[in-house]
């Protein structure tokens, strides 16, 4: 009984670090992507605006 339950509380507990993971993962792609936009965009203006 014992064991079982040490095992779903595993299971649970390293699901729960794996989304975690994965969260903090995508996040940081996107935040990744987010600023090379913003840094593309400004170089695109720069460039237009002749700076």
């Amino acid at each position: 009984m014992l064991s079982s339950n040490a095992l779903s509380l595993y299971t649970s507990y390293s699901l729960s670090l794996s989304l975690h993971l994965f969260v903090f993962v995508i996040s940081s792609l996107l935040k990744e992507r987010v600023y090379h936009c913003k840094c593309k965009l400004y170089s695109l203006v720069s460039i237009n605006l002749g700076i």
